[in-house]
């Protein structure tokens, strides 16, 4: 089976999306989804410099048994010049698997199967948040004892971000629970 060019663009341009991000975060994070198709419900992203990384607030997804098999093309048809173009057979097969698992959900949720439920919930966040990189004269001061050093602005803010440590970001599963259907 190959994909019309139509079918490989609306494929490519999903690829690009956090719904995509969310099903490759889904499967690394919960091993039930082997065997499974995933269905997005909802997602929520940290927005990162970093379209790679797999950091999501909120996943709400459906797992789906996989009922239609994908058919993919012999690898011999992607041969050129007597050489594998891996890069377009890989990409065929991706888009042909994500067209299969559309269409098999579909089916499925057509005939009133519901798939089992997912919630994972996750946090990031900055490590050195409030941490000192040396200890800044006014450390101890009675003045600064009460102040909030991530609510100061202007020159307050620039006189006291040097002496703070650089953000070190980190990432970490909250919760991941089924929900009832």
């Amino acid at each position: 089976m190959f994909l019309s060019e139509e079918k490989l663009k609306e494929y490519l341009k999903y690829a690009s999306t956090d719904e995509a991000r969310a099903v490759l975060f889904v499967k690394k994070q919960i091993k039930e989804s082997a065997g499974h198709w995933i269905d997005i419900i909802d997602c929520v992203s940290y927005q990162n410099d970093n379209p790679n990384d797999l950091e999501f607030k909120l996943v709400i997804c459906g797992h789906y048994k996989r009922i239609l098999k994908p058919k993919y093309p012999p690898k011999s048809n992607f041969i050129f010049n007597g050489k594998l173009n891996e890069k377009e057979y890989y990409l065929s097969v991706r888009a042909i698997t994500w067209e299969t698992a559309h269409k098999d959900i579909s089916q499925q949720k057509s005939k009133g199967i519901k798939g089992v439920m997912f919630e994972i919930k996750g946090v990031k966040y900055n490590k050195n948040r409030g941490k000192f990189i040396k200890d800044p004269p006014w450390l101890n001061s009675p003045a600064w004892k009460n102040v909030d050093i991530h609510s100061l602005r202007g020159a307050d803010r620039s006189y006291v971000q040097q002496f703070l440590a650089p953000p070190d970001w980190r990432y970490e599963i909250k919760s991941i629970r089924k929900l009832s259907n």
